[in-house]
């Protein structure tokens, strides 16, 4: 008959064995193990351990030993899968005070539970208590033997079968049942592709979630597991970990946060359980919380610990950059770094030795942050310390973003008439959600798209000036002169390009207006535009003089309020229209790219409007051409006002044209708040009483309905 080799070893004390024959521990062997059979403890049942898998507690009274049976299966292809029984007895120390004690029995294969049960089972027949004990020594080499037998066929009747069936993991089963081999039987029913786990005779147990079967030992402990159980259904199973290796998990991290010398396996080790999916990401915050990452930020904790502990959390938890680049506080400013933000980049640059490993955490880390710049939860100097700063793990990164930007704008440019806005592209690296709007804007719209004014800030200081001119164009209508001439370097006297496919154009300034006008028109046209500005520069000098020699200043102030905001203008009833001042006409001038951004804008929403009232009826060129005449007819109902050439700056390389279109449109708004205000100012700022009254006025003349007027609707007297 074939015998089966069950190894076994035991807690590590240092044991004194009193006059009695009894013993009472003088201390632990941290790590170790005494009375082994085998040279050491397997690897994989040493990290079940770690992990508390066999963890229970025993009372100072308890008699009966507490029996937990579990399958450990290997984490290597160096080792086999073990079944282990473990028996738990409780002890004293020096001082008197109870703890539990160990005994665990093992054999290779992981159906072999049963036969370690057995082989308990004849030692008790034989008068054998096979409890922790020191006085009892082992050795290496020399395991227990058992003659192997036929398994007993355990039948459970029915309606426990039935009963089994409809209980939830952990299963605590009554207090009568006594059989540890139908203890065994029942886990291996419930356990299904699990691993089996039981426990038998519990008084208290720290991690029932890992356990398929629980026994509680009395009443008392009954109660209160199924309290645990109830508590256990209702949390997420995201924090339910079964076969992870926590303990490795905590030990790596406690060690990265120590300050001490970095042990590649601490990175390695979390590494390898985030890749395969062994833990999540809420799991890992939970571990960090624990820690004292939470309360950390809350309480403003800076000590080093916690510093290394909020930098490592942003490395595997991209989620949590925000948090972590507020906390650090920064803001660009120029100044050196503070003692936190010197020790996060300490750790940073001991983490960059491993840095092919963590590539692909940090290269999700850097998707996550650029997403979020737009939503204004990190700031672009914080991101481009992130990116600029030496010695941070994220530096490397930046050529990296630009190239993804680079690509998705390429790509975008070369597809957009094949691409929809609610489709996913794979194609694209930054993701469709980051370039959703900017699609939607080369796609159907001619406005700003302010949006992605982050971007043009970003990449000036990165710097990638192309990409910055890019930015700036689809968010501001034109690029610094600066900017422009730092990415287009060999373009001289040339002040639109288009890259991407976008048009690019640079900020103007008087010279190169004049400029442009010479190359065009000769010198006579340039000298004309110059002297309509120098005209309108000297009669607002001339006109200012003069008020300063006739003693009119407190005059002027008491009848016509300096023209600084149009949070100046009040209702009146009064029609009379005057023509507006050149001192106005050269403030409104100023003004005008903000009236055209405004008006654009008026446009673009009641665009919507009208498509998602009339989708079928209504094109959206149809729409956009009603929307501008009605504007043109409510503004002085001037038809001659030219839209193409002065809203959207089509005229521009024309200054005389262009002067004289923008003044046109001057007048008219002038006018308009004429109309309604007790003065004008000739230019319309963004979400004030001209913006709302003519968003209004054009909706009630095309009768479009609006969702949400502007608050100034309110005080117009029709309502449609």
């Amino acid at each position: 008959m074939e015998t089966i080799e069950i190894h076994e070893f035991s807690t590590g004390i240092i044991p004194e064995i009193l006059p009695d024959g009894k013993w009472i521990s003088r201390g632990f062997k941290v790590g170790e193990y005494m009375n082994l059979t085998l040279p050491q403890v397997p690897h994989s049942v040493g990290r079940a351990i770690a992990n508390k898998g066999f963890e229970v507690a025993k009372d100072r009274n308890s008699q009966e030993p507490t029996f937990v049976g579990r399958v450990v299966l290997s984490i290597s292809n160096e080792e086999p899968d073990y079944s282990v029984v473990a028996v738990v007895t409780t002890g004293q120390d020096e001082y008197g005070r109870s703890t539990s004690f160990y005994r665990y029995f093992l054999c290779t294969g992981k159906n072999n539970i049963w036969q370690i049960l057995d082989w308990i089972n004849t030692q008790q027949q034989q008068g054998i208590n096979p409890v922790f004990n020191p006085s009892e020594t082992k050795e290496i080499g020399k395991p227990n033997q058992h003659k192997i037998t036929t398994k007993s066929e355990i039948n459970l009747p029915t309606e426990w079968q039935k009963w089994l069936s409809s209980q939830v993991i952990p299963v605590i089963i009554p207090i009568d049942f006594s059989d540890l081999q139908i203890i065994n039987k029942m886990a291996e029913i419930k356990a299904n592709a699990l691993p089996i786990s039981w426990a038998y005779n519990v008084e208290a147990i720290e991690r029932p979630e890992q356990f398929i079967i629980i026994h509680p030992a009395n009443t008392e402990v009954e109660a209160n597991l199924s309290q645990t159980q109830i508590k256990m259904t209702k949390e997420s199973k995201e924090n339910i970990s079964t076969n992870i290796d926590e303990a490795a998990i905590e030990t790596a991290i406690k060690g990265l946060i120590s300050g001490s010398q970095i042990k590649q396996e601490w990175v390695e080790n979390l590494i390898l359980k985030i890749q395969t999916g062994q833990i999540t990401s809420k799991y890992l915050n939970n571990l960090f919380d624990n820690l004292g990452a939470s309360n950390a930020v809350k309480q403003g904790n800076a000590n080093a610990q916690m510093v290394r502990l909020l930098t490592l959390r942003a490395i595997f938890i991209p989620e949590t950059l925000p948090e972590y680049l507020n906390w650090l506080n920064i803001t660009g400013d120029g100044k050196k770094e503070d003692e936190k933000q010197k020790i996060s980049l300490k750790l940073q640059s001991q983490l960059k030795n491993y840095q092919k490993s963590l590539d692909s955490l940090i290269s999700a880390g850097m998707n996550y942050a650029f997403y979020q710049i737009l939503g204004g939860k990190i700031s672009v100097p914080a991101f481009c310390w992130l990116l600029k700063t030496k010695g941070s793990l994220w530096s490397m990164y930046s050529s990296i973003i630009k190239q993804q930007v680079r690509h998705d704008l390429e790509y975008i440019e070369n597809n957009l008439l094949n691409i929809s806005i609610d489709q996913e592209i794979e194609q694209l690296i930054s993701g469709n959600t980051i370039w959703k709007k900017l699609i939607s804007h080369l796609k159907y719209r001619r406005y700003r798209c302010n949006y992605y004014q982050p971007f043009a800030e970003l990449f000036s200081q990165l710097p990638d000036y192309e990409l910055a001119a890019y930015f700036h164009q689809l968010s501001n209508g034109k690029v610094p002169k600066l900017i422009f001439t730092s990415a287009f370097p060999r373009l001289k006297s040339i002040y639109q390009i288009r890259i991407f496919g976008l048009n690019v154009r640079q900020e103007l300034t008087v010279s190169d207006r004049i400029t442009i006008s010479i190359k065009k028109y000769g010198v006579p046209v340039a000298v004309t535009f110059l002297l309509l500005l120098s005209h309108g520069l000297s009669f607002v000098l001339g006109y200012q003089a003069s008020k300063l020699n006739n003693g009119t200043i407190a005059e002027q102030k008491k009848n016509e309020p300096s023209p600084f905001s149009e949070e100046q203008l009040t209702d009146s009833s009064t029609k009379n229209v005057s023509v507006i001042s050149s001192v106005k006409m050269e403030k409104a001038l100023d003004n005008f790219p903000t009236s055209s951004s405004v008006i654009r804008e008026i446009v673009r929403e009641l665009e919507t409007e009208i498509l998602s009232q009339n989708s079928t009826v209504v094109t959206l060129e149809d729409a956009r051409l009603n929307i501008i005449q009605a504007i043109k007819q409510i503004l002085e109902n001037d038809i001659k006002l030219q839209y193409a050439g002065a809203i959207e700056d089509e005229l521009l390389g024309e200054p005389e044209k262009y002067l004289e279109a923008q003044k046109q449109w001057i007048e008219a708004i002038y006018s308009y708040q004429q109309r309604f205000f007790s003065t004008g100012f000739g230019y319309i700022e963004p979400d004030k009483q001209t913006a709302g009254r003519l968003k209004c006025n054009v909706a009630d003349l095309l009768d479009i309905q609006l969702q949400q007027r502007p608050q100034y609707c309110e005080e117009l007297g029709v309502r449609r």
